[in-house]
């Protein structure tokens, strides 16, 4: 069903988005589809990742528009397999962590898609203060340490949202996006 209905639907509105979010990164970004779960049991989520790589999105900050049971979500995430990335953005949290708690106070309905037992549960609110950020820069030092935040909305909301209100939720979430790629 995941190849069959979703990843067509997926690829159709990633190549409608694409030119968009290259715009907001200020460089070009390439579409990945990709899905988690499915081996032993049932696919968890499926999604497109945009990143600066033709080749692969896991080693590199990246926008991700997800499809799951519980909804749809515009998001920026950063994985545990971008090491040098993780460090120097860590050093650069704790050198910038009260500026960047002052710059991104305004991020209402921003939720983390991270885990601890990695199956991708239940989502929290969180709020992007200097308390976020220095346990930030700690996460990103851990070997699986990772980065998914971003904003979501219900199944039954995902049936009339409009391509636009995907727009403005990657809107929001560029200058997070940004201060990911800048660590580069």
């Amino acid at each position: 069903m995941v190849k069959g209905r979703i990843w067509p639907e997926l690829r159709r509105l990633s190549e409608t988005l694409t030119p968009g979010l290259s715009l907001l990164a200020g460089h070009d970004l390439h579409p990945h589809l990709a899905f988690q779960g499915g081996r032993e049991g049932p696919v968890r989520e499926a999604y497109t990742a945009f990143s600066p790589s033709k080749k692969k999105f896991r080693d590199r900050a990246h926008f991700t528009l997800a499809v799951s049971r519980s909804g749809v979500h515009a998001r920026v995430a950063l994985g545990s397999e971008a090491l040098e990335d993780r460090e120097r953005l860590a050093r650069r949290i704790e050198r910038e962590g009260p500026n960047l708690a002052k710059r991104f106070r305004s991020m209402a309905g921003l939720r983390s898609y991270v885990s601890d037992d990695g199956n991708g549960g239940s989502t929290t609110e969180i709020a992007l203060d200097e308390t976020f950020w220095r346990q930030l820069a700690a996460v990103l030092r851990r070997p699986g340490g990772s980065l998914d935040i971003g904003f979501g909305w219900s199944s039954s909301r995902a049936r009339t949202l409009a391509r636009i209100e995907i727009m403005t939720a990657f809107e929001r979430l560029a200058p997070i996006y940004r201060l990911l790629d800048a660590a580069e």
